[in-house]
């Protein structure tokens, strides 16, 4: 058993890994080959770094530091162990990365080795160390991938496009207190010296029931509380996303 605050069995902590894992190979997977060594962000590493990154970073966290084990590749452990982001007082240094399948090699034997540790070791805190520094990469990652060019990201596998059914409807639900909380709030703006053509026009009165709320005089398209998905009518609408 592993413990840690609350009792998990070592079986919770390898699924937990594998999923880990298998989402990692997913966000890579939506990368170009092309883009593969390139950097999307300039004060970054590439993105082949941190495919190595994160398995050397478990393998020397959990195997190596925690319990002494010996080095599957001491090179990659040594490469992809440097800081997440290069110097940045210093110019970036192009360099040769390891081909992907290389990569791809070296993180299934860590996989391997580690879940092997997960299993049949004691290295709760360092188990935890590396679940948590992958779950945290994936969302790093992708604000890397955000500043990709769409040409150089991949379709998901299983990805599918729906087609069927149509648009969703729509309809008004009643928020209790909405007119008078609303009123409240434009009272307030308006002793702050906060003010809009929305409160120099003349409004119009509604009722709750009404699909639309009370525009200033002139164009439909003038600011309304429906903009903000509030109707001064009490009621709201939802279903348009």
């Amino acid at each position: 058993m592993i413990v840690t605050g609350a009792a998990l069995s070592r079986s919770s902590i390898v699924e937990r890994y594998r999923r880990n894992r298998g989402r990692s190979r997913a966000l890579f997977d939506l990368v170009s080959d092309e883009a593969y060594y390139r950097r999307p962000i300039a004060w970054r590493h590439p993105i082949a770094f941190y495919e190595g990154h994160l398995p050397a970073f478990a393998f020397n966290t959990l195997a190596k530091r925690a319990l002494g084990r010996p080095s599957i590749d001491a090179r990659f452990e040594t490469l992809f162990a440097r800081g997440i982001d290069p110097d940045e007082s210093a110019t970036p240094v192009e360099m040769t990365w390891p081909a992907r399948k290389d990569v791809l090699s070296f993180a299934d034997e860590v996989d391997r080795q580690l879940i092997d540790l997960m299993e049949h070791a004691d290295c709760a805190d360092a188990v935890f160390t590396v679940l948590e520094h992958e779950a945290m990469h994936q969302e790093t990652l992708l604000y890397m991938w955000h500043r990709l060019p769409f040409a150089d990201k991949k379709r998901p596998r299983s990805y599918t496009v729906s087609v069927a059914g149509g648009a969703s409807g729509t309809e008004w639900i009643d928020v209790p207190g909405a007119s008078r909380r609303w009123e409240r709030i434009r009272s307030r703006s308006r002793s702050a010296g906060i003010t809009s053509s929305h409160d120099a026009r003349p409004r119009s009165r509604t009722s709750r029931s009404s699909a639309t709320t009370p525009r200033t005089g002139g164009s439909s398209s003038s600011w309304t509380p429906a903009a903000t998905g509030r109707s001064s009518g009490g009621r709201r609408k939802i279903g348009d996303g």
